[in-house]
C-alpha cells in the first residue's frame, strides 16, 4: 500500500468542512468540537484554533474535547495537538474501532512516511500508557520487533485491541527512536495530577516532559524538573542557579537547550573560557568606548527583564576570581544594570546554568567500572517533518545498524559529537549516490514519487560495512 486512498478503515476520517469560510466567523453560542477538527483539516493556523478556543469555557471545552482527538491528528501537527491535550484532550482515546491514538499515530508512518516520533513523545509525555502497544515490541527497544507474535511474547491487557493485522504495521513502524520512548516511559514516574496542576500554574507545565528530551539521566533529570517547580512556586527573588558537571559532549548543552525550549524562552549561551575581565561579559560602562553596543548577556538580561530566561555559561571552571565576583553580585540581588542605558534590570526569574567539565575523570571512571556495556546511545532528536531531496530513507534493522556506529565510531572525549561527525559523514554518502544520477531535477520531479533508500548492515571479510542502496521509489501523500 503506498497512497492515500489505500489505507486502512481505522486510519480514514470523517470529511469535515467549516459551517463558515474562516473559522473567525464560526464563532456560536456552544462550543463545537467538530469545527476545531474542520478548521484543522482545512489548514487552520495554531494562533486562529487558539483564539477559537479561548472564546469559551475552558470547562465547556475540556468536557468535550476529551475523547476527540482522533479526527484532528491527520496532518500531525504537533503545536496543535499539544494545544488540544493542555484543552483536555485524552491522550489514551480510542476510535470507534478501538484503536488507541498512540497506535494510530505510529502506524500512520506506513502511508505517510512522515516523522511522528515527536508525535509520540508528546503523547507519552501527556500521559499515553505504552502498553497500549505490544510490549514484546519495545522492552528490549535496541532490538527490530519480533516479526511473529507467540505466547512466549508479553502482552499487556492494554494491547488486546492489537489484531495479526495491527501487529504487522506496528512491527514495520515502530522504529528505534520510538521503541525507546515507549521503553523509557516504561520506566519513568508520570507526574501526579497535583504536580500537573502546580505546573500549569505556574506557567511551566511542559517542564514535566523533559524525559523525553533527553536521553538517560533520569535522576538528574528528576533533580531539575523539581527544583524549577519549587523555585517557581516559592516566588524567590533571585534567580535560580544551577551546576552541571560531567564529560564534554555528553549533554550539559543539551539539557540546557531543551529547558528553553520547554520554558518557552530562548537560551544565552556563553563560553566562559573566552571571558578574562568583567567587561567581557557584561559590557564595557559609560563613558568607555562601545558602551552603547553592550554585550551578549547584558542585551539578553535586558531584553528579558522581569521574564523567564536561560542563561548557560559554559567552562565556568575557567572564569578568574573578577568575574565570579561580578555574576555573585547579580545573582545574590537578582537586580542587574543595563550598561547601554544605565537602567536596572529584574534577573530574578532567570536560570543560570553553570557548566563544567570539572570532574569529568572520576566520572570517567565510575562509568567504565558501573555502566560501560550496560547502555546504548541513541539519537532522538526529530528529524525534519519532510524528506529532504524528495527521498526516503529506510533504516533496516535500525538497533543492530545504531549499535555498530556506537561500537566504531563512538569516541569518549567526544561524547556525542564523535557520533554526529560519523551521520554527518552518512549523510554526504547519501547525497553523493542522490547525485550520481543523469537526470536533472525538475518540477515533475519534486511533485512525483519520491526516491527509496536503504541504510543497511553489509558483511565484508569477518566485519561489517554501513552500505546505502537506491530501493526504488515510492508515493508519499501530501498534508
Amino acid at each position: 500500500m503506498s497512497s492515500a486512498s489505500q489505507q486502512p478503515l481505522f486510519l480514514k476520517l470523517e470529511a469535515l468542512v467549516l459551517p463558515r469560510d474562516t473559522l473567525s466567523e464560526c464563532h456560536s453560542l456552544f462550543f463545537s468540537p467538530q469545527t476545531v477538527a474542520a478548521a484543522i483539516l482545512k489548514g487552520c493556523s495554531k494562533a486562529e484554533i487558539q483564539r477559537y478556543l479561548q472564546s469559551y469555557d475552558r470547562h465547556s471545552i475540556e468536557r468535550q474535547i476529551s475523547d476527540n482527538i482522533h479526527e484532528r491528528h491527520s496532518a500531525h501537527a504537533i503545536d496543535i495537538i499539544e494545544l488540544l491535550l493542555e484543552y483536555g484532550a485524552n491522550p489514551e482515546a480510542k476510535d470507534p474501532m478501538n484503536v488507541p491514538l498512540l497506535a494510530v499515530t505510529i502506524m500512520w508512518t506506513k502511508w505517510t512516511y512522515k516523522n511522528v516520533d515527536k508525535s509520540v513523545a508528546l503523547l507519552l509525555s501527556y500521559g499515553a500508557s505504552p502498553y497500549c502497544i505490544p510490549e514484546y515490541m519495545w522492552s528490549i527497544y535496541i532490538k527490530m520487533p519480533a516479526e511473529r507474535y507467540t505466547k512466549d511474547n508479553p502482552m499487556h491487557p492494554m494491547a488486546n485491541w492489537a489484531k495479526k493485522y495491527h501487529r504487522i504495521v506496528l512491527q514495520e513502524t515502530t522504529n528505534l527512536t520510538i521503541r525507546y520512548y515507549l521503553n523509557r516511559a516504561s520506566l519513568t514516574k508520570l507526574a501526579t495530577k497535583r504536580q500537573r496542576q502546580v505546573a500549569k500554574l505556574l506557567g511551566c507545565p511542559r517542564v514535566l516532559h523533559l524525559p523525553f528530551h533527553i536521553v538517560g539521566q533520569d535522576h538528574t533529570l528528576e533533580i531539575v524538573m523539581n527544583k524549577i517547580l519549587a523555585y517557581d512556586a516559592m516566588n524567590r527573588k533571585r534567580p535560580l542557579v544551577l551546576a552541571f558537571a560531567g564529560l564534554s559532549g555528553h549533554g550539559k548543552t543539551e539539557l540546557a537547550t531543551s529547558l528553553g525550549q520547554l520554558l518557552a524562552t530562548d537560551m544565552c549561551n556563553i563560553d566562559m573560557s573566552k571571558i578574562e575581565r568583567t567587561m567581557s561579559l557584561f559590557g564595557a560602562a559609560a563613558p568607555y568606548l562601545g558602551s552603547h553596543e553592550g554585550s551578549p548577556l547584558n542585551n539578553y538580561l535586558s531584553s528579558h527583564t522581569s521574564e523567564r530566561g536561560v542563561v548557560f555559561l559554559d567552562e565556568f571552571d575557567k572564569t578568574n576570581q573578577e568575574v565570579r565576583q561580578s555574576l555573585l553580585t547579580i545573582l545574590d540581588s537578582g537586580v542587574g544594570l543595563d550598561l547601554r542605558s544605565n537602567t536596572v534590570i529584574d534577573v530574578s526569574k532567570s536560570i543560570w546554568i553553570l557548566a563544567s567539565n570539572k570532574g569529568d575523570d572520576l566520572i570517567s571512571k565510575f562509568y567504565s567500572k558501573n555502566l560501560e556495556g550496560k547502555t546504548h546511545a541513541i539519537d532522538i532528536h526529530n528529524k525534519p517533518p519532510r524528506p529532504v531531496g524528495h527521498l526516503h530513507l529506510s533504516l533496516v534493522k535500525d538497533g543492530d545498524l545504531c549499535k555498530f556506529l556506537l561500537e566504531n565510531h563512538y569516541i569518549r572525549d567526544l561524547g556525542a559529537r564523535s557520533i554526529h561527525n560519523c551521520v554527518d559523514g552518512l549523510a554526504d554518502e547519501l547525497f553523493m549516490l542522490y547525485t550520481a544520477s543523469e537526470d536533472e531535477i525538475t518540477e515533475t520531479t519534486n511533485n512525483g514519487s519520491h526516491v527509496k533508500y536503504s541504510m543497511q548492515l553489509h558483511p565484508v571479510d569477518q566485519t561489517f560495512e554501513v552500505a546505502i542502496r537506491k530501493d526504488g521509489t515510492t508515493l508519499i501523500p501530501s498534508d
